[in-house]
């Protein structure tokens, strides 16, 4: 799962190691989690730090949680450099790259060459 913020695809992608729908962000969830061990005690303590977080995440709502690994994990891919966003409007105004999710495969970002969004779109 890559990121894309200030403009570029960001260099590290992390491996997802855990997916999981409709988790409930309650503190009687994150205890009960909490004392788990190992995926269970992870997703315990994100619901913890993402509630004191602030308004994002609101107590009492359900969402997706996804366990990555961490940037110095084997399984993180780093990048040769940060994907820079080239996309522009009609106007010629800069254009976000992403509105919401956008997909491309591992072997396309990875793939020599591409330092721009536009070189995503190549075939």
């Amino acid at each position: 799962m890559g990121f894309y913020t200030h403009g570029a695809i960001q260099r590290e992608v992390p491996r997802i190691e855990y997916h999981e729908d409709d988790v409930a962000f309650t503190a009687v969830e994150a205890a009960r989690r909490a004392n788990g061990s190992g995926r269970d005690g992870r997703i315990g303590e994100l619901i913890t730090t993402l509630l004191a977080a602030g308004p994002r995440h609101q107590a009492g709502e359900t969402y997706q949680v996804f366990l990555l690994s961490a940037v110095d994990a084997p399984e993180t891919i780093h990048l040769d450099v940060a994907i820079t966003n080239d996309t522009v409007a009609a106007s010629g105004r800069p254009w976000a790259w992403t509105m919401g999710q956008r997909y491309v495969s591992l072997a396309r970002l990875t793939a020599p060459g591409v330092t721009v969004t536009s070189d995503l779109a190549s075939t």
